[in-house]
């Protein structure tokens, strides 16, 4: 995640100098380390750990049914209290979500993922715009 934040550079909402906030690449890493909360919304590693560890709970005791939907909403609450007072935005999720997923299953299975898991196919690539860069994600099953 602290790779991912010091590529991006995104600004947090309380620093945020646009309406959006700003990205700033590459940023030069003695300013990052000067003035942190200017560079390092995207992604969320709050949202990315909760959920690695709600999986990697869920998947070692799947006799419990209740630990994944208390999960998911403890991480959702976790990600609306932090859009609220300003640490992040919501499009600093989306990536953490899927990451936090990810990790978790690789945690939770040393073995290796279930075929059940594993058959999907989950691409994230970088896509080009006018006036700008982003991810797509897409998963087929």
């Amino acid at each position: 995640m602290q790779v991912l934040k010091h590529v991006t550079g995104r600004e947090t909402p309380n620093t945020a100098s646009t309406p959006t906030g700003v990205w700033r690449f590459f940023p030069n890493q003695s300013e990052y380390h000067k003035h942190v909360s200017t560079y390092d919304a995207f992604p969320s590693g709050h949202v990315t750990t909760t959920l690695a560890a709600v999986i990697v709970i869920a998947e070692n005791y799947p006799e419990v049914w209740w630990i994944r939907p208390v999960g998911y909403v403890l991480t959702g609450l976790v990600a609306w209290g932090m859009v609220g007072t300003g640490i992040h935005w919501y499009s600093d999720y989306p990536l953490s979500v899927a990451l936090g997923y990810t990790f978790g299953m690789i945690a939770a299975h040393p073995e290796g993922i279930p075929n059940s898991i594993a058959g999907k196919k989950l691409n994230v690539m970088p896509i080009l715009v006018y006036k700008g860069f982003g991810l797509s994600v897409g998963l087929s099953f």
